[in-house]
């Protein structure tokens, strides 16, 4: 639990870079054409949030956002090289912790949303095995397991930011498990996204956070058939994601997808 000097104490705002036209592209494509033939591909996950589009019910409900939340972090999972592994925990069990917000504190259950790990292959297996975040890294070489966050966005409010203050901590109790001082995380309904940069101070207590804009899945209207969801679109959230997911633990870079404000 961490006292009342233990606080994140602002943040500022994750600019979209104007990438060089050949680097946008190159990353566009990577994200589009990357394991191409693998079950999750860029196709099939368009095809699975068409039917998902058509056919589940509760849009506000938490069950439905897992939905959408799962489906792209599916297809991040497919596009990650075979010398690593990236692990997808639900439910993740780490030891609870407080933010203190004025005049408010935020407190995790002890439970993170997802968090995904990228480990090396060979201890890939071992991870698996374990029940919590604790035991997954117990043993684990330096730089051997690198850690994103991906907090869900719950209930109604399609406001994003109103889950910030949560996500955050969900992300401070991460950092602090993966005893790294950089932590990338993203908060979401499944529909929209925005993406997090947290880092801590040296001593793993309290540091900064930034957020980026919000990015939506667009929802193209036709005048025969069903909706349908915007291609680009969700290429443009999984291209983010994946470099999210594969600099987890970094700073950022000055070809990346955002800067610093």
């Amino acid at each position: 639990m961490l006292s009342k000097r233990d606080i994140v104490p602002g943040y500022g705002r994750l600019v979209s870079r104007s990438l060089p036209s050949d680097v946008l592209a190159n990353k566009l494509r990577h994200a589009q054409d990357t394991a191409a033939d693998h079950v999750m591909s860029l196709h099939n996950l368009v095809a699975k949030l068409n039917f998902l589009l058509r056919h589940s019910m509760s849009d506000m409900s938490e069950a439905h956002a897992r939905l959408w939340i799962d489906s792209f972090l599916f297809r991040v999972t497919a596009m990650v090289a075979n010398e690593r592994r990236l692990l997808i925990g639900a439910e993740v069990s780490a030891a609870s912790e407080t933010l203190v917000v004025k005049p408010r504190h935020i407190e995790t259950s002890g439970k993170i949303d997802y968090v995904l790990l990228l480990v090396d292959e060979e201890i890939a297996d071992s991870v698996l095995s374990e029940e919590d975040l604790h035991g997954a890294l117990r043993g684990a070489k330096p730089g051997a397991v690198h850690g994103l966050l991906v907090a869900e966005a719950k209930g109604p409010s399609e406001n994003l930011l109103a889950h910030l203050p949560q996500a955050i901590v969900e992300m401070q109790a991460c950092a602090r498990r993966l005893k790294s001082r950089h932590i990338r995380g993203t908060l979401t309904c499944g529909k929209a996204w925005c993406f997090l940069f947290l880092k801590l101070n040296d001593n793993l207590v309290g540091g900064t956070y930034w957020v980026s804009p919000r990015f939506d899945v667009g929802i193209v209207p036709t005048t025969l058939g069903p909706r349908l969801v915007d291609g680009e679109s969700v290429v443009a959230i999984v291209a983010r994601l994946y470099d999210w997911v594969m600099h987890a633990a970094e700073e950022l870079d000055n070809v990346g997808w955002f800067v610093l404000r």
